[in-house]
């Protein structure tokens, strides 16, 4: 999958990798912008800055995800066919994601 990827997106994607195991893919630009936020944010923060600054980068990450999600522009389901479709296809991984670690009952 991984070959693929860089395939198709070339050097635009980034692939990280824990133990030899690919973790986290990312564009480059997305990459670039979490880290430079990062790094520019202030170092003395106090454990609330610190949650709304995480929070905040979750909020973006999210925000780049649904503007990157397909859309077709030649229709538009109506609210009862929204209604009866599987909702989960509309979120993207990282809401996914949240909502499984939020929701789960480890956590």
């Amino acid at each position: 999958m991984n070959k693929r990827l860089k395939e198709h997106y070339k050097d635009r994607v980034v692939i990280t990798e824990l133990n030899e195991v690919s973790n986290i893919v990312t564009f480059k630009e997305t990459a670039s912008s979490i880290l430079n936020d990062f790094y520019n944010k202030p170092k003395n923060m106090d454990t609330a800055e610190q949650k709304a600054s995480i929070i905040n980068a979750a909020a973006k990450l999210i925000q780049r995800e649904i503007k990157e999600m397909p859309v077709n522009k030649d229709t538009y389901p109506s609210p009862d066919a929204l209604s009866s479709l599987r909702t989960d296809r509309f979120l993207t991984w990282l809401v996914k994601r949240i909502s499984v670690h939020t929701f789960s009952e480890n956590h």
